[in-house]
C-alpha cells in the first residue's frame, strides 16, 4: 500500500470539512462564494493526486492529469480575486489577463504535449507527468504569478491601512498563502525541476489546506461579508418604515426591503442588473452623495414625494456600492402646501389690515410687524423695527404705565384693551389704541404678546370736543333745573302769602293742596340738581323728602299721625318721577283728611319694591276706609281724579281696598 496517498487524502478531507461548514451557515455572499470555489478547486486537485497515486495505469494518468491539473490553476486565481473583495480593490485588467491565461493553459495541457508530455515519471511516492517546453513559463504565469501578486497587495494593505480589524483579516490570510507557496513552489517546482530531488512527494495539492485553513478562519472569526449579494440584516431591512436599497458600485440593485417595494409601487423584486435610477427622475445623479432630497415621482398617474438620502459604502477605504434611503413624504408635502397657503392667506389679512399688527417676545422686543405698523410709526423697512422694544414707541409720560399693563396683560389669557400717546419716528406723537393678547407656545408656555393698535387720534380728539360740549351742556341744564327749582319756590311763596289772607277755610285749604303739589314738583328739580345724574331719580330719598315736607304741612305730629316708609332704591326718569311724586301727595293728603276724622291717630304706610321689571307702589292706612262716593268721585274729590289721569300717564294700574282702612296699589313698568 502507497501510505503517501494519506497526504492528498488528508487535505481532501480537510478541505471537504472546511466547505461543508461555511455552506451549513447560509452564508450567501461573495467572499463566501469565493471561498467554497477555492475548496472544489483544491477538492479537485487533491482528488487527482489519490487517483494518480493510487497505482492505477499510465495512460489513464495521464488523461487524468489532462482533465484534473487545470483546477490547480483555478487555486491561486480564486484566492486573487479573494484578496481582491477583502481589500475592496476593484476588477483590473491585469487580473483578467491571468484569468485568461488560465483558459489558453488548459487547452495547452489537454490537446498537447507543451505543457506536459505523454512520458511518465515513476517515484517511491507516486507518478509525476513529465514537463513540456511551455511548462515552467504556464507555472510562472498561472500559478506564481497571481500567488506573489496576492502577497504583494496583502502586505501593501497591512502597512498602509489604518483599519485594524482588516489587517488582523490579512495578517492570518498572509500566513496561509505564504505557507501554501512556499509548499507547493518547493516540493512542485524546486526540489523535482531545479535541484532533480524526485524522492521527496509534490505537496502542491496538500498546501492548499494553509490558505483554506486561513481564509476559514478570517471568515469564522471577523465574520467577513463582502456588500455583493449578501443578504444585509433581512429583519432589520423589512421592518422599518423607510425604503432602503442596496445597490453595488455600479448602480445595479442587490436588495431592496418591503417599504421600498410600497413606496415605488412595485408588485414584485426588480431584476438583480436594473439599475437604481430607472426609478427616479431624469434629476437623479447616482454618483453623488446627498441627504434629505426632495423630488417628485409620477406612479399610476399619481404624483407622490419622495425625500431620499444616499451614501457610499465602503471597506478599507474602497467604494463598493451604495445605500439609498427614502421615504414617501406626500402627505407631509401637502400639509406643507396647505400651510403655506394658510400663512399667504394670514399675511394677506396682516397686510390688508389698516391697524398695526404687532408680536412681541416676554421681555418686549418685537418679532413681528405688519407693514402697516412700519407705515403708521414712520418707518421704511419692517427690518428698522424688528428686534426693538415696544417701549420706545410710547411717550415718555405713559412709559410707566405702559410697563405695568405689559406685565399684566402677558400674565392674562383675555384681552388687554389701553390707550397711549405714541411716538413716531420723526417725534411726532398720536393717540394708539392697542388691544393686546398672550400668545403661547404648542408647550403651553408663555411665548409672548400680540397687539394690533390703531391710530385714535381723530376719534380721541371728538370725544373731547364731545365732552367738552356736554360739560357745558350740563352745566346749562343743571342751572336750568335751579332756575325751575327757584320758580317752583317762588310760586309756592306766592300760594302760601295768598292763603294766609283768606278768611274761608275751603278756599284756603285749595291753595294749599296747590302749594303741596307744586312742593313735590320743586322736590324733584331740587334732586336733579344735588345729583351728578341729570336725569335719573332716586326714588327712596325723593319719597322720604317728599313726605318729610308733607308732615311739616299738615302739622302731622301734633294729631298723631306716623307716615312709614319701605322703600327699595329704585331709580326712575325725572318725568315719571315728578308723576309718582304727585300721585303719593294725593294718596297721603286724602289719608290724612279723610281717614282719621276728628283728630283721631292712625299710621300711614308707604311700600316701593320692584318685581321681574314692574315697580309696584302701596300707600295705605288704618283709617275709617274710603266711603263710595268718595271713591266714586261724588262728592266732587279732585285728588282720586288727578290720580287716575297721573296713573295713565304713566302707563300703570290703580287698585284701591277698603278693608281696615284704605289700601292703594299702584303698578308701573320700569
Amino acid at each position: 500500500m502507497n501510505y503517501y496517498i494519506l497526504i492528498p487524502l488528508a487535505a481532501l478531507f480537510i478541505n471537504l470539512f472546511l466547505f461543508a461548514y461555511i455552506s451549513g451557515t447560509g452564508w450567501n455572499n461573495s467572499a463566501s462564494r469565493l471561498y467554497k470555489y477555492f475548496c472544489i478547486a483544491s477538492i479537485i486537485w487533491e482528488l487527482l493526486d489519490i487517483i494518480t497515486w493510487s497505482g492505477i495505469s499510465d495512460r489513464l494518468a495521464l488523461y487524468l492529469i489532462k482533465f484534473l491539473a487545470p483546477f490547480s490553476f483555478l487555486v491561486p486565481i480564486i484566492f486573487l480575486y479573494f484578496i481582491y473583495k477583502l481589500i475592496g480593490k476593484q476588477n483590473n485588467y491585469y487580473l483578467k489577463l491571468l484569468s485568461g491565461t488560465i483558459l489558453a493553459a488548459t487547452i495547452l495541457l489537454i490537446f498537447t504535449d507543451l505543457y506536459i508530455t505523454s512520458e511518465i515519471i515513476h517515484t517511491s511516492w507516486g507518478i509525476m507527468p513529465t514537463p513540456g517546453p511551455v511548462y515552467k513559463p504556464v507555472i510562472f504565469i498561472n500559478y506564481v504569478a497571481p500567488v506573489f501578486y496576492s502577497i504583494i497587495l496583502i502586505i501593501h494593505t497591512i502597512v498602509n491601512t489604518s483599519d485594524a480589524m482588516l489587517k488582523k483579516k490579512l495578517v492570518i490570510v498572509s500566513f496561509g498563502m505564504i505557507s501554501m507557496f512556499v509548499t507547493a513552489f518547493g516540493t512542485s517546482i524546486v526540489f523535482p525541476y531545479i535541484i532533480n530531488l524526485y524522492a521527496f512527494p509534490r505537496l502542491a495539492s496538500f498546501s492548499t489546506i494553509f490558505a483554506s485553513i486561513s481564509i476559514f478562519i478570517t471568515l469564522v472569526q471577523y465574520k467577513f461579508l463582502a456588500l455583493s449579494d449578501s443578504k444585509i440584516s433581512y429583519e432589520l431591512l423589512n421592518h422599518v418604515a423607510d425604503g432602503i436599497v442596496i445597490c453595488d458600485k455600479n448602480g445595479s440593485i442587490l436588495d431592496i426591503n418591503r417599504s421600498a417595494l410600497g413606496i415605488l409601487e412595485l408588485k414584485s423584486l426588480p431584476a438583480k442588473s436594473q439599475k437604481i435610477w430607472e426609478f427616479f427622475p431624469a434629476s437623479y445623479n447616482f454618483n453623488t452623495d446627498c441627504r434629505d432630497m426632495e423630488f417628485a415621482l409620477t406612479l399610476d398617474g399619481k404624483e407622490k414625494y419622495i425625500m431620499m438620502s444616499q451614501s457610499n459604502i465602503s471597506v478599507s477605504n474602497y467604494n463598493i456600492g451604495k445605500m439609498i434611503l427614502f421615504k414617501d413624504i406626500t402627505s407631509w408635502k401637502k400639509s406643507e402646501d396647505a400651510l403655506y397657503e394658510s400663512e399667504m392667506l394670514y399675511h394677506t389679512i396682516i397686510d390688508s389690515s389698516p391697524d398695526a399688527i404687532c408680536m412681541a417676545d416676554r421681555n418686549g422686543n418685537l418679532t413681528f410687524v405688519s407693514q402697516n405698523a412700519v407705515n403708521i410709526f414712520g418707518y421704511f423697512d419692517i427690518q428698522e423695527v424688528i428686534g426693538t422694544s415696544i417701549f420706545s414707541y410710547i411717550d415718555k409720560d405713559g412709559l410707566q404705565a405702559a410697563i405695568e399693563n405689559f406685565k399684566r396683560t402677558i400674565n392674562q389669557k383675555s384681552v388687554i384693551k389701553n390707550i397711549y400717546r405714541m411716538v413716531k419716528k420723526d417725534g411726532t406723537l398720536f393717540w394708539g389704541e392697542t388691544n393686546s393678547i398672550t400668545i403661547f407656545d404648542s408647550k403651553g408656555r408663555i411665548k409672548g404678546m400680540i397687539s394690533i393698535i390703531r391710530d385714535a387720534t381723530d376719534r380721541i380728539q371728538n370725544e373731547l370736543i364731545i365732552k367738552k360740549s356736554s360739560a357745558e351742556k350740563e352745566v346749562l341744564l343743571k342751572e336750568l333745573q335751579h332756575r325751575v327749582k327757584n320758580n317752583l319756590n317762588v310760586v309756592y311763596s306766592l300760594l302760601d302769602f295768598e292763603a294766609g289772607k283768606l278768611s274761608n277755610d275751603n278756599d284756603r285749604e285749595i291753595l294749599i293742596n296747590a302749594q303741596n303739589r307744586i312742593h313735590s314738583m320743586g322736590i324733584v328739580y331740587e334732586q336733579l340738581y344735588n345729583s351728578d345724574d341729570l336725569d335719573l331719580i332716586d326714588l327712596d330719598v325723593y319719597i322720604k323728602k317728599l313726605t318729610t315736607a308733607l308732615i311739616d304741612i299738615y302739622s302731622v305730629k301734633n294729631r298723631n299721625i306716623q307716615i312709614i316708609s319701605g322703600l327699595s332704591s329704585i331709580k326712575l326718569d325725572s318725568k315719571r318721577a315728578v308723576t309718582l311724586g304727585l300721585i303719593i301727595n294725593e294718596l297721603v293728603m286724602n289719608s290724612i283728611k279723610y281717614a282719621f276724622p276728628h283728630n283721631t291717630s292712625g299710621i300711614i304706610t308707604i311700600n316701593l319694591s320692584i318685581s321681574d321689571g314692574w315697580i309696584i307702589l302701596e300707600v295705605k292706612d288704618n283709617g275709617s276706609g274710603i266711603t263710595d262716593d268718595l271713591y266714586e268721585n261724588k262728592g266732587g274729590t279732585l285728588g282720586l281724579k288727578l290720580i287716575n289721569l297721573l296713573i295713565q300717564h304713566i302707563s300703570g294700574y290703580l287698585t284701591i281696598e277698603s278693608a281696615d282702612g284704605m289700601k292703594a296699589t299702584i303698578r308701573f313698568f320700569l
